[in-house]
This record gives structure tokens, C-alpha cells and sequence, in this order.
């Protein structure tokens, strides 16, 4: 998003390159600035959220990027399954789903955007062994927020960039999956 300083010298740019070159060039350097820049640009979480095709919440099995380990009687490791495979949220890992609906989905963006108040909140393990995790779909591909509870630790896809969930925005994230009857390893 252009903050009011920066669209100014923008458009003072644009007026100068279109007395100077004239309007054929200068709506072509102005669809290469729109054009060449939104690839760049990292849209907030907020409104990709609000954006999104679907937002679900799940709780799922433990991960592959889970501390934790198992392993078989013959005491051998069990390779375990990635959240997202090819783009896609691996169903094969879900325990309990819930699709949001708009309200829903403004909440949890409230959530998550919100400035939280430093707190010194101790964590009850060292692990990472998160069991929840927010899914944002768009055009068939899937970007997540993964949530250990335990630890009050979390993992992001690379394409949340503006994202921070410590201290009391854990504790409300907990708090609105519960509200929302999630039961598989929520208790703490």
C-alpha cells in the first residue's frame, strides 16, 4: 500500500515522465510500475485473510516438523506427514475441521492483527509439537499458520510475511479455537 508521502512523489514522477516522454510511453511505464511492483508486494495478512477462497481451522496429527518423534514396536521411526503437500492441505492428517464464515474469519483477523501487550507468559514444555493450525486457501493453494499450544510456538508458510504471535495472542487464538468446540489435544 503507497502511504500518502510516496504517492505523491509517485504521481509528481509520473506528471514529469508524461510531459517528457508523452501519454502513449507513459501508460506503458505505468502499467510496467503496477504490473512489475505487485509481484513484489506482500499483501497483509489481514486482507489476505479476507481475501481468501476459504479460511478453515484444523487440529491435525503430529508433523513431520513436529520436536517430537514415534516410533513402531521394532523401535524404528515413523517418517512422519507433511501439512501441506503440492499446495494442498494433506486430509490425511486432519482430525477435526471447520470451515469459517465471514464473522468468523473478522475475528480471527482481529486476532491476529491486533498490538498485543508485552506479557513474560512461561511456556509449560520445550517442545514443538503443534496440533492446530489456520489454512488460507486461494486459487487451490494453501497457506497456514501451524499452532502448538503447548509450547505457544508457531510455524508459517513463506508467504505470511507480516505475522507475530506471542504472549497473550497465543492464549487468544487457544481461546477462540475452544470457543469454537475444537476438542483433539487442546487441553494444556
Amino acid at each position: 500500500m503507497w502511504k500518502e508521502v510516496g504517492l505523491r512523489i509517485d504521481v509528481l514522477i509520473i506528471l514529469n515522465v508524461f510531459l517528457h516522454f508523452g501519454f502513449m510511453k507513459i501508460c506503458l511505464i505505468i502499467i510496467i510500475l503496477f504490473v512489475g511492483t505487485s509481484t513484489y508486494c506482500q499483501i497483509s495478512l489481514s486482507t489476505k485473510l479476507l481475501q481468501a477462497d476459504t479460511v478453515l481451522l484444523i487440529s491435525h496429527n503430529m508433523r513431520s516438523r513436529s520436536t517430537n518423534s514415534i516410533v513402531d514396536s521394532s523401535n524404528k521411526k515413523i517418517k512422519l506427514l507433511e501439512l501441506i503437500v503440492n499446495d494442498k492441505l494433506n486430509e490425511n492428517m486432519v482430525q477435526e475441521r471447520l470451515v469459517l464464515s465471514t464473522k468468523e474469519i473478522y475475528s480471527l483477523s482481529k486476532i491476529l492483527t491486533y498490538k498485543y501487550k508485552t506479557q513474560r507468559i512461561g511456556s509449560i514444555s520445550g517442545c514443538f509439537d503443534p496440533h492446530h493450525s489456520i489454512i488460507i486457501m486461494k486459487n487451490n493453494k494453501a497457506s497456514f499458520i501451524d499452532l502448538c499450544f503447548h509450547c505457544l510456538n508457531y510455524e508459517k508458510s513463506k508467504d505470511i510475511k507480516d505475522v507475530e504471535i506471542r504472549d497473550d495472542k497465543m492464549l487468544k487464538l487457544y481461546d477462540f479455537f475452544k470457543k469454537l468446540n475444537f476438542k483433539y489435544e487442546m487441553g494444556r
